[in-house]
């Protein structure tokens, strides 16, 4: 039941990034999306990545989790700056 629940866990919080990274690929328009926000989500995810390891029993879900969406948040950041309307 664990391992469901995690997977469970780690497909929810991995797919929320594919709408958003999609529309802005789509319409090539990022200034709706706040920079701010996406650094706070990498730093969120790296002391994430961190904590899971430091655990007596590292959770793997927690750290597949961590890393995909630390990707997820690096990808999204790379293109709002690349479609950055000034």
């Amino acid at each position: 039941m664990t391992d469901f629940l995690g997977t469970c866990m780690m497909l929810c919080f991995v797919v929320c990034y594919l709408p958003q990274i999609y529309k802005t690929i789509k319409t090539k328009n990022s200034t709706d999306l706040s920079g701010g926000s996406m650094v706070i989500g990498i730093i969120g995810n790296i002391f994430a990545i961190f904590y899971s390891f430091s655990l007596k029993d590292p959770d793997i879900w927690l750290i597949i989790q961590s890393v995909v969406c630390l990707i997820l948040s690096i990808w999204l950041l790379i293109l709002w700056k690349l479609y950055l309307k000034k």
